[in-house]
């Protein structure tokens, strides 16, 4: 990606070759763009190698099987990393909070046994 930071470009650079993070245009990552609840599922479900191939109604009222981002958000939902709201939706569109995305990490240090280190 031309737009990562030089610091970061192993860890993006591994992610990238495993196909867990992928170009919105191009080359280029948009790591100062911030993400989308979908993004982060879609992410956090490719990096911990559970994302595969979903079928089914969605248990959330505003993600259908025609979206993109459909298989990311059930599996993430069945494995218990992340919650919609309390009107059955997920907002996959809406920016995540820091709140939402430490949720998902604490989630996922649950289910591999792992205490992730950050300096949020």
């Amino acid at each position: 990606f031309t737009d990562t930071p030089s610091w970061a470009a192993p860890a993006v650079n591994s992610l990238a070759s495993r196909q867990v993070l992928t170009a919105f245009t191009g080359t280029l990552l948009k790591p100062s763009q911030a993400a989308t609840r979908a993004e982060v599922a879609d992410v956090v479900t490719k990096g911990m190698g559970i994302y595969t191939d979903k079928s089914g109604a969605s248990q959330f009222l505003d993600v259908t099987l025609t979206d993109t981002y459909y298989t990311a958000t059930a599996v993430a939902a069945e494995y218990g990393l992340i919650n919609g709201y309390g009107d059955n939706t997920f907002k996959p569109e809406q920016k995540i909070s820091r709140q939402e995305a430490v949720a998902i990490i604490r989630s996922e240090e649950r289910r591999v046994g792992k205490e992730c280190r950050s300096r949020w």
